[in-house]
Parts: structure tokens; sequence; C-alpha cells
């Protein structure tokens, strides 16, 4: 996912084929980063309370609240969606993190 200003000039939400889903086991859920890495690749939830507090001992609080935040979101589901720009932009539709990785990072 990112924003992008597009041809138009007008900021474009760029999303993949899949939304975004904390949990998800990447290793087996079809993304292929366990298969590419040769390791098992998990989501390990944490208390917001214990990341926030960990990254405030290396940098601002309210620069450490900004990534609990964006879980928070994640976790909530607002990141799980899917829209038309790649395909919309390109004339293609987007690639997937798997197929992404199996060309770029493999040997």
């Amino acid at each position: 996912m990112a924003h992008q200003v597009g041809p138009d000039g007008a900021e474009q939400d760029v999303r993949g084929p899949r939304g975004v889903r904390r949990g998800r086991r990447l290793a087996g859920a079809g993304d292929g980063v366990g298969e590419v890495t040769g390791r098992e690749v998990l989501h390990e939830s944490l208390e917001p309370g214990d990341v926030e507090r960990a990254l405030a001992a290396a940098m601002p609080v309210e620069v450490a609240r900004m990534p609990v935040r964006l879980d928070g979101l994640i976790a909530s589901g607002a990141e799980d969606r899917v829209t038309d720009t790649v395909e919309r932009i390109t004339g293609r539709p987007p690639g997937d993190l798997r197929t992404v990785l199996h060309r770029d990072l493999r040997p």
C-alpha cells in the first residue's frame, strides 16, 4: 500500500491484490516470504503499551506512538482493502508479494 501522485497530479491510493491484515502467518499464507528466505515468518502480537515504552526509550514518545497507532489501525481492518489504481494507471493488474519475492530475491 502506498499513496503516490498519479499522472494527473492527484494523490492515488496504490495497493496490491490483497489487503493488509495483522496476524496472518506469512510463511504459509501464500505470500512466499518463508519460501524465499527459508525461514518461518510470524507476526507476534505485543501489548501496545509495551511497544510504545520500548520505542520511547530510543526516540521521542510522540514518534514512538506512530507505529503503535498504525498497528492498531491495521488490527482493526483499516488496511484490509484493495483498489483498482494499479490496473487503472498501468493497464495491468497489481502483482502479489510472492511473485515479486520469487522474481527479485531468489538466487
